[in-house]
């Protein structure tokens, strides 16, 4: 018995009866360390209505027009981002995508409320400009497409005219949107492109009807779970974790975010039907960046977006700090006033699609 219950514990599971393991993973933790009630009051789906909160909005997901639409991913090494909206919002292939006045590339592929984006550098990107000097005149129109790295080069061979290196590259219409400068690159020239790394939280997608960004009302994308979680004794299984009161059944899945106080202090990494198993953030670094607060005093908050291989966060989170992450996450509240908080990312399986063979 001893025997079948250590292997339940530690050999991964066939993935269709994963989440099922995992239920029993995080019972007997608790069981093993802590008194047998604690799994009826705390984990009992009859009595999950006093520790699970319901889900609510997180501030970032209804912004108005004029703040545009959420970059929730983004990659540097693959040229492309995923936003906040799709074509429940109004979203289409092909469609135009900018950051104020820069251009930065088409809607490549939409879901009902997400749209991946491929950037100006993306090797299958292919578009028009113009080069326009100082004074705004027209000196060339090209073709070029995105050489995989981050510039655009005119396509067919056709060479840029001599004394262009630092004009601007426009595209054609209305909006007249910047590509970037024309720059020596490997003894050519080239077109220097919006990169993944230098596009803010926001961006707008263009109707090609008048060149004016879409009115997309953009869906939600995060709801927040307030979690009583349950810790294991520090000498039983999963001893660093913390155990939350849902799982696959309230939207759970691994990579979310958990905070307290707005701090990252974990991330889920394994998932049951009603139970989840949350671990310390020490791995869990996502890009941060230093903005000012209302006295204007630096601090480091974390972008509103993930990186390859992680899940979007919503904006504003403070990363983890500390020398003892584990501790962090599994204070009670008398230690650490503030409960625990899982951020749950409500389109999932849309974003997986999307990111999906990137790469």
């Amino acid at each position: 018995m001893a025997l079948a219950l250590a292997v339940a514990l530690t050999v991964p599971p066939p993935a269709a009866l994963r989440p099922w393991v995992e239920e029993f993973r995080s019972r007997a933790a608790l069981l093993f360390s802590r008194p047998a009630e604690a799994i009826t009051t705390r984990l009992h789906p009859e009595d999950r209505e006093e520790t699970a909160g319901d889900p609510v909005e997180v501030d970032l997901d209804a912004p108005g027009i004029d703040e545009g639409i959420a970059v929730v991913w983004a990659s540097e090494a693959d040229h492309t981002l995923v936003i906040g909206a799709g074509w429940a919002e109004g979203l289409d292939r092909g469609q135009v995508v900018c950051e104020g006045d820069r251009f930065l590339g088409f809607v490549d592929r939409v879901e009902e409320h997400l749209a991946r984006v491929r950037l100006a550098g993306h090797e299958t990107s292919r578009f028009g400009v113009l080069l326009v000097d100082d004074e705004g005149e027209i000196r060339q129109r090209l073709l070029v497409v995105g050489d995989g790295h981050r510039h655009a080069r005119p396509a067919g061979g056709r060479l840029v005219e001599s004394g262009s290196v630092g004009a601007l590259a426009r595209r054609p219409g209305a909006a007249g949107l910047v590509v970037g400068r024309v720059v020596a690159r490997d003894g050519e020239a080239a077109i220097e492109v919006a990169r993944a790394d230098q596009v803010g939280d926001r961006v707008h997608v263009l109707d090609p009807n008048d060149d004016r960004p879409i009115d997309a009302r953009p869906a939600r994308l995060f709801a927040s779970l307030s979690a009583a979680p349950r810790a294991p004794g520090a000498s039983g299984p999963a001893r660093d974790a913390v155990i939350l009161p849902f799982g696959l059944a309230e939207g759970l899945g691994p990579g979310d975010a958990v905070t307290r106080s707005g701090r990252i202090v974990g991330r889920v990494a394994a998932v049951g039907r009603h139970t989840a198993r949350a671990v310390p953030a020490v791995a869990f670094k996502p890009e941060t960046i230093l903005v000012e607060d209302e006295d204007r005093e630096p601090r480091r908050v974390t972008r509103g977006r993930g990186g390859p291989g992680a899940l979007p966060l919503p904006r504003g989170l403070l990363p983890v700090e500390g020398d003892d992450p584990a501790a962090d996450l599994r204070r009670d509240e008398d230690e650490a006033p503030g409960e625990l908080v899982v951020h749950v990312f409500v389109h999932r399986e849309s974003f997986a699609r999307l990111v999906r063979g990137i790469g």
